[in-house]
């Protein structure tokens, strides 16, 4: 199958965004990659010099190209809908042959930003939302979340010649955890809030809280960042997952935390698919204190955190594979094509 494929240029939710492209690939299909600029922040450039407009659209799919494709994805419709109108135009876009697909990555219940879904309607034949209430009222499709195992995995040697995931491999990675209590991730002014109010109750307890960023002089490093973030959530002995700006929808750090087999305390969400005491614990943001002693019990508590942990990385590889969900939407997306012109 020949796919185009749009998304940021920098890392909005997850690497498994970034990462389509190459999944898609590795499955045999043919990918047209088009990589819409974002600055040094992380959002999308709108006004750019006529060099760097020139540099941009000389990596972008060809209006000829798109228009033999089979599926057309686009990653983040929200965040690159002036890119695509100003490089394919509205006219143009609608006419293409190829099944438009949406797949949001904003829930239209986030707190710190607005975006008006209904401008999409004419642009995509079919939509997928991350927010159940989203697609049922938006006349769309709830896109489970999940996760590039290639990437988030407990053993960083996995697959390689020779080494086997055993025991000593086990006692290798536990004595590679060597953060007590950490969060990776942006850290703005809610999370900062809410880090006012946890640590002062854990005097004793040395909890890391950063972001991570790798950059170079050619823009973010995506694979890079990655490969790190993946290494610090592999060195955690448990991860709390801090309140994000949309507390109605599961993010992707969750996935990615018990994808590298570490132990997650999470807060819970209405999608939240994972099982408290099962695959991790999920405690009150309005309860700081009992998540403090939350951290506290499994910091001490190495064997009940790790067959927690265990049990979640079991969870997350069965179910929840990018790989496995790519080939039940382009499945999804290609039999109603069919049905239609069937």
């Amino acid at each position: 199958m020949r796919i185009a494929y749009f998304h940021t240029g920098t890392v909005l939710s997850s690497w498994s965004l970034f990462s389509m492209g190459d999944t898609l690939r590795s499955m045999g299909h043919e990918v047209l990659e088009g990589t819409i600029p974002t600055n040094a922040h992380g959002a999308v450039v709108h006004q750019v010099g006529r060099a760097e407009y020139e540099r941009t659209l000389a990596k972008m799919p060809t209006l000829e190209g798109v228009q033999s494709c089979d599926v057309i994805l686009v990653a983040g419709p929200e965040y690159v809908a002036v890119w695509l109108n100003t490089l394919y135009g509205k006219e143009q876009w609608c006419k293409l042959k190829a099944r438009r697909v949406a797949l949001y990555l904003e829930s239209t219940k986030r707190q710190d930003v607005q975006f008006r879904y209904d401008i999409f309607s004419e642009w995509y034949d079919v939509h997928y939302f991350p927010d159940r209430e989203d697609a049922a009222r938006l006349g769309g499709h709830y896109l489970r979340g999940s996760i590039d195992l290639g990437m988030f995995k407990p053993c960083v040697l996995e697959n390689e010649p020779g080494h086997t995931c055993d025991q000593a491999c086990y006692s290798r990675r536990m004595a590679e955890k060597k953060y007590e209590a950490a969060f990776v991730g942006s850290l703005y002014q809610k999370r900062i809030e809410f880090l006012g109010q946890l640590l002062p109750l854990l005097p004793e307890v040395d909890f890391y809280a950063n972001g991570v960023t790798v950059r170079d002089l050619g823009g973010e490093c995506q694979r890079e960042w990655a490969e790190l973030l993946a290494k610090n959530i592999r060195q955690i002995k448990v991860h709390v997952a801090l309140p994000s700006n949309n507390m109605r929808m599961t993010v992707s750090r969750p996935f990615e935390t018990l994808a590298c087999g570490t132990f997650l305390l999470t807060y819970n969400t209405d999608d939240n698919p994972f099982r408290d005491g099962v695959h991790c614990r999920i405690y009150d943001p309005a309860k700081p204190q009992e998540l403090a002693d939350l951290i506290r019990y499994y910091i001490a508590h190495e064997d009940e955190r790790e067959a927690i942990a265990r049990a979640g990385c079991e969870e997350v590889r069965r179910n929840y594979s990018l790989r496995d969900r790519l080939g039940e939407l382009l499945d999804s997306v290609t039999a109603s094509s069919v049905s239609l012109h069937g």
